[in-house]
């Protein structure tokens, strides 16, 4: 049976670095296996810190479009977290998503449920595409990442990072390329 892979995609431009990242990253995925969700064409609210997900299952904001994250997070095998880097972080459409993950955090941690009774195991990747370079770079997407992966019941399994994308071109980056061709299989298996 095939892996499903979601995408959760945090990038304004339409064929971004950060895109092509990813779609180099899956280019032997099947497709149908394959959800995106780009969250500058979604709306997705922030939490409201409003305890809902205390004592309930799920989020009291209803009217949004997070629900299809919620469902497609339960049929996910692998999350990658898809963004540039924006002040040194995710960007904000994205962090919206992150912080309703709450709901899950509530779920293991106030209502004490079984990790496996809240979101099947999974595999995190995540994919960034920066416009500069500098020392440490990785540190504040990388424990983000790890925080939405432990929500979500995920592995931070692997990054990739485009360094200086303003000024070069990735796919000129042998090393890069060389990471994620030695990486494409474990999304299948």
């Amino acid at each position: 049976m095939s892996k499903k892979t979601l995408v959760l995609l945090g990038s304004p431009n339409k064929n971004s670095i950060t895109k092509k990242l990813v779609e180099k990253l899956l280019i032997d995925v099947d497709t149908n296996n394959i959800t995106y969700f780009d969250t500058y064409k979604m709306t997705i609210k922030p939490c409201v810190d409003c305890r809902y997900c205390f004592k309930e299952k799920g989020c009291s904001i209803k009217n949004d479009d997070m629900g299809k994250i919620y469902s497609g997070l339960e049929e996910a095998d692998n999350v990658i977290l898809a963004s540039p880097m924006h002040f040194g972080t995710f960007s904000a459409p994205i962090m919206n998503v992150f912080s309703r993950l709450q709901t899950y955090w509530s779920a293991l941690n106030i209502r004490k449920e079984e990790p496996n009774t809240i979101l099947k195991r999974k595999k995190g990747i995540l994919c960034m595409a920066c416009g500069a370079q500098w020392l440490n770079m990785e540190l504040i997407p990388n424990g983000i990442s790890h925080i939405v992966f432990d929500h979500i019941n995920a592995n931070f399994d692997q990054s990739f990072y485009v360094k200086s994308s303003d000024y070069s071109d990735f796919q000129n980056n042998l090393e890069l390329l060389e990471k994620i061709n030695s990486y494409k299989w474990v999304l299948k298996k």
